[in-house]
């Protein structure tokens, strides 16, 4: 599974909003993986890449997350 895919069944079974940590956190639990600083900033980066709310998307992506309290807040939903 890739992981904009996983950052999807997380924030799904969070109820569609949550905050960077708990979505690190649940990757962890859920998929028995550690979430290393390395790896929170690939989760951040596709997140990014994959809402239209930041610099990183360039419109040739799906659009699945948006900022639910606007850029830098570190909470993010899912469409």
């Amino acid at each position: 599974m890739r992981m904009v895919d996983k950052i999807r069944s997380v924030l799904a079974s969070l109820g569609g909003e949550a905050t960077l940590q708990a979505i690190y956190d649940e990757i962890a639990r859920q998929f028995s993986i550690p979430v290393p600083s390395w790896r929170q900033a690939g989760i951040r980066k596709e997140i990014q890449r994959h809402s239209s709310a930041s610099a990183l998307w360039n419109g040739a992506r799906p659009d699945y997350f948006y900022s639910v309290h606007g850029k830098g807040k570190g909470v993010w939903g899912l469409r």
